[in-house]
């Protein structure tokens, strides 16, 4: 055996020749007889040996009247050529050189006839004169079946919407182990470089795909948001209240019911959610995709018919404007439980501004509001909010960078109150 390696596989051997590789396989490595029988084979350093374990696994897929040794020979399509229970020297090398003559991409420098021989090209078997390789790993265009560009998870060489939606598809089916999706994907959508694939990385993906770089967005990695619960009868009432600017979160419930989560406030957000493997997913972000940050950095949602959750169970991800996590603050509170002295409009925070301002108000109890803002002709130029909010002290930013520098007025509106406040806008 030793004469085989040498002749064949030693690159100082006249005859060396890179097709041809030997192995030998162990069925039962602690017989006394293994090597010194054999010849002490594979004592040279190209020849590669494996232990069986004394299964006598390789050994069932190829020995011949079972013999020992069993010798097999196999091509270069993976197939069995030729078997023996006992070959020497001679006949090993016959069956070698008959295999390697009838290889015709042994033969043959440039497999795929683009150029580019063989042990240069980055895609031999497949023809690719130009030999690019967007990604730079070394496999070719042509072959590669994984472009590793960050974002692109659908690997289109593109980062667009249905990189967003695949990303949110693979958190919904379980993030980092999610079933269905390959390992490129996982490695595509897995923006930050951590062990899993959530909401931060939905929201860095998005900022890839409208041109908001991280570098440009608000990277204030010791933000934090606090948030407070209560249980209003079989309901679980969240608020989440941030010091930076929130665009998404995920809740992972550990649960294997499926409950409905309402968002109170936000009316630009989307919730999915979805429930697999005994937990829960649940996602917030902007329902266009555009990485609108929720209003007043706050939010307010409640779980119905939670009676059998445990807020321990819940875990919370809440995402920065570049897709950073925030560090969360769980306690228990009256939320909802106190009526404001004084409902209404309080206050329009700075004013006069430019081109952002915090409009402020109170609701003596649950109810549907409108939140709208007029011209000095009486028409209305916008809605800031308009939906279902819950009792207590909420604000809601108003953006006026589309509109010209004059005076407005805000209108907040719920049941039959009505009441307006001046805004000037100077640019």
């Amino acid at each position: 055996m030793d004469l085989i390696d040498e002749t064949w596989m030693d690159p100082s051997s006249e005859d060396y020749n890179e097709h041809v590789v030997t192995l030998i396989n162990f069925d039962d490595p602690n017989q006394p007889y293994s090597c010194t029988q054999w010849a002490d084979a594979g004592s040279t350093e190209h020849n590669f040996m494996i232990d069986d374990g004394a299964g006598y696994t390789v050994h069932g897929w190829f020995n011949t009247g079972s013999a020992f040794p069993s010798n097999v020979w196999v091509d270069h399509n993976m197939e069995v050529y030729y078997k023996t229970n006992g070959t020497g020297y001679y006949l090993a090398n016959l069956k070698l050189q008959q295999m390697l003559d009838a290889c015709e991409p042994c033969n043959d420098p440039d497999i795929d006839q683009d150029g580019t021989y063989n042990d240069v090209d980055n895609c031999p078997n497949d023809y690719n004169p130009g030999q690019y390789d967007d990604d730079g790993d070394g496999v070719g265009n042509a072959c590669d079946d994984c472009s590793n560009m960050l974002g692109d998870v659908n690997d289109d060489l593109l980062v667009d919407i249905l990189d967003i939606v695949t990303s949110v598809n693979i958190v919904l089916a379980g993030g980092i182990n999610a079933a269905g999706y390959t390992d490129c994907e996982m490695t595509d959508a897995n923006m930050n470089g951590d062990t899993l694939v959530n909401i931060l990385d939905v929201i860095q993906i998005i900022n890839l795909v409208i041109g908001s770089s991280r570098e440009n967005a608000d990277l204030n990695f010791e933000g934090t948001a606090d948030i407070s619960y209560i249980y209003d009868g079989d309901d679980l009432r969240i608020s989440i209240q941030s010091d930076v600017d929130v665009l998404g979160f995920q809740l992972n419930i550990d649960t294997d019911k499926s409950f409905d989560v309402e968002l109170i406030n936000n009316s630009h957000v989307k919730l999915w959610s979805s429930s697999i493997n005994n937990e829960m997913v649940v996602l917030a972000l902007d329902e266009l995709m555009l990485n609108r940050p929720f209003d007043s950095r706050n939010i307010n949602f409640v779980i119905n018919d939670a009676s059998g959750i445990n807020i321990q169970d819940i875990e919370f991800t809440v995402s920065s404007n570049g897709g950073s996590d925030v560090e969360v603050n769980l306690e228990a509170s009256g939320l909802g439980s106190e009526v404001p002295e004084y409902y209404g409009l309080s206050k329009i925070y700075p004013n006069p501004f430019n081109p952002s301002t915090e409009i402020e108000f109170s609701l003596p109890y649950d109810t549907n509001i409108s939140l709208s803002v007029y011209d000095l002709s009486g028409r209305e130029v916008g809605v800031i909010f308009e939906g279902f909010q819950t009792s207590g002290v909420h604000s809601y930013q108003w953006n006026a960078s589309q509109f010209p520098s004059g005076v407005y007025y805000v209108k907040f509106q719920f049941d039959n109150q009505v009441q307006s406040m001046k805004a000037v806008l100077m640019k």
